[in-house]
Protein backbone atom coordinates (compact mmCIF):
# COMPACT_ATOMS: atom_id res chain seq x y z
CA UNK A 1 0.00 0.00 0.00
CA UNK A 2 1.30 3.41 -0.99
CA UNK A 3 -0.02 6.49 0.82
CA UNK A 4 0.14 9.65 -1.32
CA UNK A 5 0.38 12.87 0.67
CA UNK A 6 -1.65 15.72 -0.77
CA UNK A 7 -1.52 19.53 -0.41
CA UNK A 8 2.27 19.91 -0.55
CA UNK A 9 1.92 22.10 -3.65
CA UNK A 10 -0.27 24.53 -1.68
CA UNK A 11 1.95 25.39 1.31
CA UNK A 12 5.37 26.91 1.92
CA UNK A 13 7.37 23.92 3.18
CA UNK A 14 10.85 24.17 1.67
CA UNK A 15 11.41 21.35 -0.80
CA UNK A 16 15.17 21.47 -0.36
CA UNK A 17 14.64 20.85 3.37
CA UNK A 18 12.42 17.85 2.65
CA UNK A 19 14.87 16.28 0.20
CA UNK A 20 13.90 13.01 -1.47
CA UNK A 21 10.21 12.24 -0.97
CA UNK A 22 8.10 9.10 -1.40
CA UNK A 23 4.61 9.62 -2.83
CA UNK A 24 2.76 12.88 -3.43
CA UNK A 25 -0.62 13.79 -4.86
CA UNK A 26 -0.98 17.25 -6.38
CA UNK A 27 -4.11 19.09 -7.43
CA UNK A 28 -3.91 20.42 -10.98
CA UNK A 29 -5.90 23.48 -9.88
CA UNK A 30 -2.87 24.77 -7.92
CA UNK A 31 -0.14 23.69 -10.35
CA UNK A 32 -0.48 26.64 -12.80
CA UNK A 33 -0.31 29.03 -9.84
CA UNK A 34 3.20 27.82 -8.96
CA UNK A 35 4.56 25.61 -11.77
CA UNK A 36 8.15 25.82 -10.48
CA UNK A 37 7.12 24.27 -7.15
CA UNK A 38 5.11 21.60 -8.94
CA UNK A 39 8.12 20.64 -11.06
CA UNK A 40 10.25 20.46 -7.93
CA UNK A 41 7.78 18.12 -6.22
CA UNK A 42 7.71 15.84 -9.27
CA UNK A 43 11.50 15.75 -9.47
CA UNK A 44 11.97 14.93 -5.77
CA UNK A 45 9.19 12.32 -5.49
CA UNK A 46 9.37 8.60 -6.19
CA UNK A 47 5.78 8.57 -7.50
CA UNK A 48 3.18 11.22 -8.24
CA UNK A 49 -0.57 11.30 -8.76
CA UNK A 50 -2.42 14.28 -10.19
CA UNK A 51 -5.93 15.18 -9.07
CA UNK A 52 -8.07 17.14 -11.54
CA UNK A 53 -8.83 19.86 -8.99
CA UNK A 54 -12.39 19.96 -10.32
CA UNK A 55 -14.01 20.31 -6.90
CA UNK A 56 -11.74 23.24 -5.99
CA UNK A 57 -12.31 24.82 -9.41
CA UNK A 58 -16.07 25.08 -8.87
CA UNK A 59 -15.94 26.68 -5.42
CA UNK A 60 -17.24 30.23 -5.24
CA UNK A 61 -17.88 30.49 -8.98
CA UNK A 62 -21.16 31.10 -10.80
CA UNK A 63 -19.91 30.67 -14.37
CA UNK A 64 -17.77 27.62 -15.10
CA UNK A 65 -16.26 26.59 -18.41
CA UNK A 66 -15.58 22.90 -17.79
CA UNK A 67 -14.42 22.26 -21.35
CA UNK A 68 -11.81 25.03 -21.16
CA UNK A 69 -10.56 23.78 -17.78
CA UNK A 70 -10.37 20.22 -19.15
CA UNK A 71 -8.41 21.42 -22.18
CA UNK A 72 -5.94 23.13 -19.85
CA UNK A 73 -5.66 19.91 -17.81
CA UNK A 74 -5.16 17.89 -21.00
CA UNK A 75 -2.41 20.24 -22.15
CA UNK A 76 -0.61 19.81 -18.82
CA UNK A 77 -0.81 16.02 -19.21
CA UNK A 78 0.53 16.17 -22.75
CA UNK A 79 3.47 18.38 -21.79
CA UNK A 80 4.42 16.83 -18.44
CA UNK A 81 3.56 13.12 -18.46
CA UNK A 82 6.43 10.92 -17.30
CA UNK A 83 7.08 7.50 -15.74
CA UNK A 84 6.91 8.92 -12.21
CA UNK A 85 3.26 9.87 -12.63
CA UNK A 86 1.03 6.92 -11.75
CA UNK A 87 -2.17 8.49 -13.03
CA UNK A 88 -4.46 11.47 -13.47
CA UNK A 89 -7.90 11.55 -11.85
CA UNK A 90 -10.92 12.35 -13.97
CA UNK A 91 -13.23 15.35 -13.50
CA UNK A 92 -15.52 13.51 -11.09
CA UNK A 93 -18.14 16.21 -10.53
CA UNK A 94 -21.18 14.07 -11.34
CA UNK A 95 -23.51 16.06 -9.08
CA UNK A 96 -22.59 19.32 -10.82
CA UNK A 97 -22.52 18.45 -14.53
CA UNK A 98 -23.92 14.91 -14.69
CA UNK A 99 -22.23 11.57 -15.32
CA UNK A 100 -22.65 11.69 -19.09
CA UNK A 101 -20.67 14.92 -19.33
CA UNK A 102 -18.07 13.61 -16.87
CA UNK A 103 -17.49 10.61 -19.15
CA UNK A 104 -17.23 12.91 -22.18
CA UNK A 105 -14.53 14.96 -20.44
CA UNK A 106 -12.76 11.74 -19.40
CA UNK A 107 -12.66 10.63 -23.05
CA UNK A 108 -11.01 13.92 -23.95
CA UNK A 109 -8.29 13.37 -21.35
CA UNK A 110 -7.79 9.79 -22.56
CA UNK A 111 -6.72 11.18 -25.91
CA UNK A 112 -3.54 12.34 -24.14
CA UNK A 113 -2.71 9.28 -21.99
CA UNK A 114 -3.95 5.86 -20.94
CA UNK A 115 -3.34 6.75 -17.27
CA UNK A 116 -6.65 8.50 -16.60
CA UNK A 117 -8.23 7.19 -13.37
CA UNK A 118 -12.04 6.94 -13.23
CA UNK A 119 -13.57 7.68 -9.82
CA UNK A 120 -16.60 5.72 -8.64
CA UNK A 121 -19.21 7.50 -6.54
CA UNK A 122 -22.14 5.80 -4.87
CA UNK A 123 -24.60 7.75 -7.02
CA UNK A 124 -23.31 5.92 -10.11
CA UNK A 125 -24.60 2.58 -8.84
CA UNK A 126 -22.69 -0.63 -8.23
CA UNK A 127 -23.27 -1.83 -11.81
CA UNK A 128 -21.18 1.13 -12.97
CA UNK A 129 -18.27 -0.07 -10.82
CA UNK A 130 -18.40 -3.53 -12.43
CA UNK A 131 -18.35 -1.94 -15.88
CA UNK A 132 -15.57 0.43 -14.85
CA UNK A 133 -13.37 -2.46 -13.72
CA UNK A 134 -14.01 -4.35 -16.95
CA UNK A 135 -13.22 -1.34 -19.13
CA UNK A 136 -10.10 -0.39 -17.15
CA UNK A 137 -8.80 -3.92 -16.64
CA UNK A 138 -5.13 -3.88 -15.65
CA UNK A 139 -5.25 -0.18 -14.74
CA UNK A 140 -6.12 1.98 -11.72
CA UNK A 141 -9.68 2.70 -10.60
CA UNK A 142 -10.67 4.87 -7.65
CA UNK A 143 -13.33 4.88 -4.97
CA UNK A 144 -13.94 7.44 -2.25
CA UNK A 145 -13.08 7.05 1.40
CA UNK A 146 -15.01 10.06 2.60
CA UNK A 147 -17.69 9.53 5.23
CA UNK A 148 -20.32 11.40 3.24
CA UNK A 149 -20.12 8.80 0.47
CA UNK A 150 -21.83 6.38 2.88
CA UNK A 151 -19.63 3.40 2.01
CA UNK A 152 -19.49 1.18 5.07
CA UNK A 153 -16.04 0.15 6.23
CA UNK A 154 -16.78 -3.55 5.80
CA UNK A 155 -17.76 -2.96 2.16
CA UNK A 156 -14.32 -1.83 0.99
CA UNK A 157 -13.04 -5.41 0.83
CA UNK A 158 -15.83 -6.26 -1.62
CA UNK A 159 -14.79 -3.40 -3.89
CA UNK A 160 -11.24 -4.75 -3.88
CA UNK A 161 -12.47 -8.23 -4.70
CA UNK A 162 -14.37 -6.96 -7.75
CA UNK A 163 -11.40 -4.90 -8.92
CA UNK A 164 -8.89 -7.74 -8.43
CA UNK A 165 -11.05 -10.05 -10.52
CA UNK A 166 -10.37 -7.66 -13.39
CA UNK A 167 -6.71 -7.17 -12.45
CA UNK A 168 -7.35 -3.55 -11.44
CA UNK A 169 -5.47 -1.59 -8.81
CA UNK A 170 -7.59 0.43 -6.38
CA UNK A 171 -7.00 3.94 -5.09
CA UNK A 172 -9.16 5.09 -2.17
CA UNK A 173 -9.47 8.88 -2.06
CA UNK A 174 -9.15 10.61 1.30
CA UNK A 175 -8.68 7.40 3.28
CA UNK A 176 -6.33 7.36 6.28
CA UNK A 177 -8.53 5.81 8.97
CA UNK A 178 -6.19 3.37 10.68
CA UNK A 179 -8.92 0.85 11.52
CA UNK A 180 -9.58 0.50 7.76
CA UNK A 181 -6.00 0.71 6.52
CA UNK A 182 -4.93 -2.21 8.72
CA UNK A 183 -7.71 -4.42 7.37
CA UNK A 184 -8.12 -3.43 3.73
CA UNK A 185 -5.03 -3.56 1.47
CA UNK A 186 -5.73 -0.78 -1.00
CA UNK A 187 -3.04 -0.36 -3.63
CA UNK A 188 -3.04 3.39 -3.11
CA UNK A 189 -4.68 5.91 -0.78
CA UNK A 190 -4.15 9.63 -0.28
CA UNK A 191 -4.39 11.94 2.69
CA UNK A 192 -4.19 15.58 3.63
CA UNK A 193 -4.61 14.82 7.35
CA UNK A 194 -0.91 15.55 7.91
CA UNK A 195 -1.72 19.26 7.42
CA UNK A 196 -4.23 19.48 10.29
CA UNK A 197 -1.68 20.11 13.04
CA UNK A 198 -0.15 22.94 11.05
CA UNK A 199 -3.48 24.56 10.31
CA UNK A 200 -4.18 24.72 14.05
CA UNK A 201 -0.88 26.54 14.60
CA UNK A 202 1.15 23.95 16.51
CA UNK A 203 4.74 22.76 16.31
CA UNK A 204 4.99 20.11 18.98
CA UNK A 205 3.76 21.90 22.11
CA UNK A 206 4.69 25.38 20.82
CA UNK A 207 1.74 27.52 19.70
CA UNK A 208 2.02 30.58 17.53
CA UNK A 209 1.39 33.61 19.72
CA UNK A 210 -0.31 36.86 18.82
CA UNK A 211 2.76 38.85 19.88
CA UNK A 212 5.01 36.94 17.46
CA UNK A 213 6.18 39.11 14.57
CA UNK A 214 4.96 38.37 11.07
CA UNK A 215 8.43 37.24 10.06
CA UNK A 216 8.73 34.94 13.06
CA UNK A 217 5.28 33.52 12.47
CA UNK A 218 6.18 32.82 8.83
CA UNK A 219 9.36 30.99 9.80
CA UNK A 220 7.56 29.00 12.48
CA UNK A 221 4.76 28.04 10.07
CA UNK A 222 7.30 26.93 7.48
CA UNK A 223 9.03 24.71 10.05
CA UNK A 224 5.66 23.29 11.05
CA UNK A 225 4.91 22.23 7.49
CA UNK A 226 8.30 20.58 7.18
CA UNK A 227 8.05 18.76 10.51
CA UNK A 228 4.51 17.57 9.78
CA UNK A 229 5.48 16.29 6.34
CA UNK A 230 8.47 14.35 7.70
CA UNK A 231 6.22 12.70 10.28
CA UNK A 232 3.77 11.81 7.54
CA UNK A 233 6.59 10.16 5.59
CA UNK A 234 7.07 7.83 8.55
CA UNK A 235 3.42 6.86 8.21
CA UNK A 236 3.98 6.11 4.51
CA UNK A 237 6.91 3.85 5.35
CA UNK A 238 5.04 2.11 8.15
CA UNK A 239 2.06 1.04 6.06
CA UNK A 240 4.20 -0.01 3.13
CA UNK A 241 6.16 -2.30 5.46
CA UNK A 242 2.98 -3.43 7.23
CA UNK A 243 1.34 -4.76 4.08
CA UNK A 244 4.55 -6.10 2.61
CA UNK A 245 4.94 -8.44 5.57
CA UNK A 246 1.26 -9.01 6.43
CA UNK A 247 0.30 -11.92 4.17
CA UNK A 248 -1.34 -13.84 6.99
CA UNK A 249 -3.23 -10.77 8.19
CA UNK A 250 -4.51 -10.21 4.69
CA UNK A 251 -5.75 -13.76 4.43
CA UNK A 252 -7.54 -13.55 7.78
CA UNK A 253 -9.09 -10.11 7.30
CA UNK A 254 -10.51 -10.77 3.84
CA UNK A 255 -11.30 -14.46 4.24
CA UNK A 256 -8.75 -15.64 1.71
CA UNK A 257 -7.93 -12.33 0.07
CA UNK A 258 -4.52 -13.60 -1.00
CA UNK A 259 -6.12 -16.44 -2.89
CA UNK A 260 -8.50 -13.97 -4.51
CA UNK A 261 -5.53 -11.97 -5.77
CA UNK A 262 -3.81 -15.08 -7.10
CA UNK A 263 -6.93 -16.20 -8.92
CA UNK A 264 -7.99 -12.79 -10.21
CA UNK A 265 -6.05 -13.14 -13.46
CA UNK A 266 -7.13 -16.73 -14.10
CA UNK A 267 -10.81 -16.57 -13.17
CA UNK A 268 -12.02 -14.53 -16.19
CA UNK A 269 -10.17 -16.88 -18.54
CA UNK A 270 -11.95 -19.83 -16.94
CA UNK A 271 -15.31 -18.14 -17.53
CA UNK A 272 -14.42 -17.54 -21.18
CA UNK A 273 -13.35 -21.18 -21.62
CA UNK A 274 -16.54 -22.45 -19.96
CA UNK A 275 -18.68 -20.26 -22.22
CA UNK A 276 -16.83 -21.52 -25.30
CA UNK A 277 -17.27 -25.13 -24.19
CA UNK A 278 -21.02 -24.68 -23.63
CA UNK A 279 -21.43 -23.08 -27.06
CA UNK A 280 -19.49 -25.90 -28.72
CA UNK A 281 -21.44 -28.68 -27.01
CA UNK A 282 -24.85 -27.12 -27.73
CA UNK A 283 -23.90 -26.59 -31.35
CA UNK A 284 -22.38 -29.99 -32.09
CA UNK A 285 -25.06 -31.89 -30.14
CA UNK A 286 -27.65 -30.97 -32.79
CA UNK A 287 -25.13 -30.79 -35.61
CA UNK A 288 -27.45 -31.31 -38.58
CA UNK A 289 -29.59 -28.40 -37.42
CA UNK A 290 -26.64 -26.13 -36.61
CA UNK A 291 -25.30 -25.93 -40.16
CA UNK A 292 -26.63 -25.58 -43.67
CA UNK A 293 -29.20 -23.37 -45.38
CA UNK A 294 -31.89 -24.06 -42.79
CA UNK A 295 -30.31 -23.82 -39.36
CA UNK A 296 -31.23 -23.08 -35.77
CA UNK A 297 -28.31 -22.90 -33.32
CA UNK A 298 -29.54 -23.32 -29.76
CA UNK A 299 -26.03 -22.30 -28.69
CA UNK A 300 -26.89 -18.73 -29.74
CA UNK A 301 -28.75 -18.33 -26.43
CA UNK A 302 -25.33 -17.44 -24.97
CA UNK A 303 -25.47 -14.10 -26.81
CA UNK A 304 -27.87 -12.75 -24.17
CA UNK A 305 -25.31 -13.41 -21.44
CA UNK A 306 -22.74 -11.33 -23.34
CA UNK A 307 -24.68 -8.26 -22.26
CA UNK A 308 -23.16 -8.40 -18.78
CA UNK A 309 -19.70 -9.89 -19.17
CA UNK A 310 -16.89 -9.14 -21.60
CA UNK A 311 -15.34 -12.58 -21.17
CA UNK A 312 -18.63 -14.14 -22.25
CA UNK A 313 -18.10 -12.33 -25.57
CA UNK A 314 -14.69 -13.99 -25.91
CA UNK A 315 -16.15 -17.40 -25.09
CA UNK A 316 -19.07 -16.83 -27.47
CA UNK A 317 -16.61 -16.07 -30.28
CA UNK A 318 -14.18 -18.89 -29.51
CA UNK A 319 -16.99 -21.42 -29.14
CA UNK A 320 -18.31 -20.50 -32.57
CA UNK A 321 -14.85 -20.88 -34.13
CA UNK A 322 -14.43 -24.34 -32.58
CA UNK A 323 -17.94 -25.49 -33.56
CA UNK A 324 -17.46 -24.30 -37.13
CA UNK A 325 -14.42 -26.54 -37.54
CA UNK A 326 -16.93 -29.33 -38.21
CA UNK A 327 -19.07 -27.15 -40.52
CA UNK A 328 -19.64 -28.30 -44.13
CA UNK A 329 -18.61 -24.78 -45.19
CA UNK A 330 -15.06 -25.40 -43.95
CA UNK A 331 -12.55 -22.73 -43.01
CA UNK A 332 -14.74 -19.98 -44.48
CA UNK A 333 -17.35 -20.61 -41.79
CA UNK A 334 -14.68 -20.62 -39.08
CA UNK A 335 -13.48 -17.16 -40.08
CA UNK A 336 -16.74 -15.49 -41.11
CA UNK A 337 -18.94 -17.09 -38.47
CA UNK A 338 -16.65 -16.35 -35.52
CA UNK A 339 -16.05 -12.78 -36.74
CA UNK A 340 -19.82 -12.26 -36.98
CA UNK A 341 -20.22 -13.56 -33.42
CA UNK A 342 -17.50 -11.23 -32.17
CA UNK A 343 -19.29 -8.23 -33.69
CA UNK A 344 -22.72 -9.27 -32.40
CA UNK A 345 -21.33 -10.13 -28.95
CA UNK A 346 -19.57 -6.77 -28.72
CA UNK A 347 -22.80 -5.02 -29.67
CA UNK A 348 -24.66 -6.93 -26.94
CA UNK A 349 -22.01 -5.98 -24.36
CA UNK A 350 -22.17 -2.30 -25.27
CA UNK A 351 -25.95 -2.22 -25.56
CA UNK A 352 -26.77 -4.16 -22.41
CA UNK A 353 -30.42 -4.39 -23.53
CA UNK A 354 -32.35 -7.50 -24.53
CA UNK A 355 -34.51 -6.21 -27.42
CA UNK A 356 -31.75 -4.39 -29.36
CA UNK A 357 -29.47 -7.42 -28.88
CA UNK A 358 -32.09 -9.83 -30.29
CA UNK A 359 -32.89 -7.56 -33.24
CA UNK A 360 -29.27 -6.86 -34.13
CA UNK A 361 -28.21 -10.50 -33.71
CA UNK A 362 -31.08 -11.74 -35.86
CA UNK A 363 -30.59 -9.26 -38.71
CA UNK A 364 -26.77 -9.19 -38.73
CA UNK A 365 -26.29 -12.96 -38.60
CA UNK A 366 -29.03 -13.41 -41.17
CA UNK A 367 -27.22 -11.11 -43.61
CA UNK A 368 -23.67 -12.39 -42.99
CA UNK A 369 -24.39 -16.12 -42.86
CA UNK A 370 -26.96 -15.78 -45.64
CA UNK A 371 -24.31 -14.21 -47.89
CA UNK A 372 -21.84 -16.94 -46.92
CA UNK A 373 -24.31 -19.69 -47.90
CA UNK A 374 -25.06 -17.97 -51.20
CA UNK A 375 -21.35 -17.86 -52.06
CA UNK A 376 -20.81 -21.55 -51.27
CA UNK A 377 -24.05 -23.08 -52.57
CA UNK A 378 -25.09 -20.50 -55.16
CA UNK A 379 -28.60 -20.35 -53.67
CA UNK A 380 -30.69 -17.13 -53.48
CA UNK A 381 -29.36 -14.69 -50.89
CA UNK A 382 -32.74 -13.46 -49.63
CA UNK A 383 -33.95 -17.01 -49.02
CA UNK A 384 -30.79 -17.92 -47.13
CA UNK A 385 -30.84 -14.72 -45.09
CA UNK A 386 -34.50 -15.21 -44.16
CA UNK A 387 -33.96 -18.83 -43.06
CA UNK A 388 -30.88 -18.02 -40.99
CA UNK A 389 -32.54 -14.96 -39.45
CA UNK A 390 -35.61 -17.01 -38.51
CA UNK A 391 -33.47 -19.67 -36.81
CA UNK A 392 -31.41 -17.03 -35.05
CA UNK A 393 -34.53 -15.23 -33.88
CA UNK A 394 -35.99 -18.43 -32.41
CA UNK A 395 -32.74 -19.19 -30.58
CA UNK A 396 -32.47 -15.69 -29.17
CA UNK A 397 -36.10 -15.67 -28.00
CA UNK A 398 -35.36 -18.92 -26.15
CA UNK A 399 -32.23 -17.24 -24.83
CA UNK A 400 -34.25 -14.27 -23.58
CA UNK A 401 -36.54 -16.60 -21.64
CA UNK A 402 -33.55 -18.48 -20.20
CA UNK A 403 -31.81 -15.22 -19.33
CA UNK A 404 -34.89 -14.04 -17.46
CA UNK A 405 -34.90 -17.24 -15.39
CA UNK A 406 -31.22 -17.63 -14.52
CA UNK A 407 -29.48 -14.48 -15.79
CA UNK A 408 -29.01 -12.82 -12.41
CA UNK A 409 -27.63 -15.99 -10.88
CA UNK A 410 -25.12 -16.48 -13.69
CA UNK A 411 -24.02 -12.85 -13.44
CA UNK A 412 -23.39 -13.22 -9.71
CA UNK A 413 -21.14 -16.20 -10.42
CA UNK A 414 -19.25 -14.27 -13.09
CA UNK A 415 -18.64 -11.42 -10.68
Amino acid sequence: MKIFLSALENNNARLDELGSMHYNLMSYYYIPKNPKRARGIIEQSERIMIDSGAHTFQKGKTKLDWEEYTESYARFIRENDCDKIVGYFEMDVDKVIGLERVIKLRRRLEQETDKIIPVWHKGRGIENFYRMCEEYSGRVVAITGFKNEDIKDHQYAQFLKIAWQHNCRVHCLGMTRQDVLKKVPFDYVDSSSWTQGVLYGRLGSRKLKNEDTAEKRAVMRQRQWEAAYKEAMKMQEYYERYWFTATTRLKNSLGGGVLIMMRSKVKPLIYAAMTAAIYYVLCVAIAPLSYGQVQCRISEVILLFCMRNTFAVYGYTLGCALANLTSPLGILDVIVGSLANLIVGTFARRSGKVVPTILFGTVFNGIVVGAELSIVYGSPFLLNAACVAAGEGISLLLGAALYKLVGKRVESIWR
